[in-house]
């Protein structure tokens, strides 16, 4: 088991971008169920005997370019699914130190099947999430948007959170003109959080694009990126 734990952590730490992977700690005793499948972020609250621990691992980072995190996410969940892992939890991050010392500190375990949707349950409340440039803008200090018409910047590795009472509408915009994108969220009851991205694409057709990212990936944003929460 352990050799399985160092070959994977092996392979995660050839990925697409400078990283150092640390193994913390390893439940030896961990039983191996087979076709695993899925990925969820496990919530602080779930109860613990619906899950397995299997190991702690720090990942340490030279600098965040804009694929950075989706490429970490990705591999994560694949190998981890090898590990017999389904779920995770962020133990401790800092994505805004200097050069080597930007680190992600994360749990992987083995969530019951049967106690995955109790597990994403718990995430209902009327919450939107706003995410800008996941890396570093070389000319602007972020995107121009506005939320029931209220303009702001939404700035790079930051998100900006709106909670709303049940029944409420929120208009989201990105960009003006034709070039611009809007969209319009109720907000229902028991709803599931949203995590929208906010995009610019560039080239002779520039334009912007508001999309949503999935909520497992987009739970691991907000537990490591710097919160704003604003009033509508």
């Amino acid at each position: 088991m352990i050799r399985h734990l160092f070959l994977f952590f092996l392979l995660f730490n050839t990925a697409a971008f400078a990283q150092k992977v640390k193994i913390l700690k390893v439940n030896s005793n961990y039983f191996k169920h087979s076709n695993v499948e899925g990925y969820q972020y496990l919530h602080p609250k779930m109860r613990k005997e619906t899950y397995e621990w299997i190991a702690n691992v720090r990942v340490n980072f030279d600098t965040i370019k804009p694929n950075t995190l989706q490429i970490l996410y990705n591999k994560l969940y694949k190998k981890s699914n090898k590990l017999c892992a389904n779920a995770f939890r962020i133990l401790a991050s800092n994505l805004y130190a200097p050069k080597k010392e930007k680190f992600i500190e994360i749990g992987i375990f083995y969530l019951n099947w049967e106690n995955r949707n109790e597990n994403k349950e718990l995430f209902e409340a009327n919450k939107i999430y706003m995410f800008g440039f996941l890396g570093h803008h070389r000319r602007i200090e972020g995107y121009k948007i506005s939320v029931n018409d209220k303009k702001m910047i939404l700035r790079e590795l930051q998100y900006k959170l709106v909670q709303s009472k049940r029944g409420s509408v929120v208009k989201l915009t990105l960009g003006n003109g034709f070039k611009r994108d809007n969209l319009k969220v109720e907000i229902e009851n028991k709803m599931m959080p949203k995590y929208f991205k906010f995009e610019i694409y560039k080239g002779p057709f520039k334009r912007g694009l508001i999309s949503e990212h999935e909520w497992s990936f987009g739970e691991m944003l907000v537990q490591v990126l710097k919160k704003e929460v604003i009033k509508i």
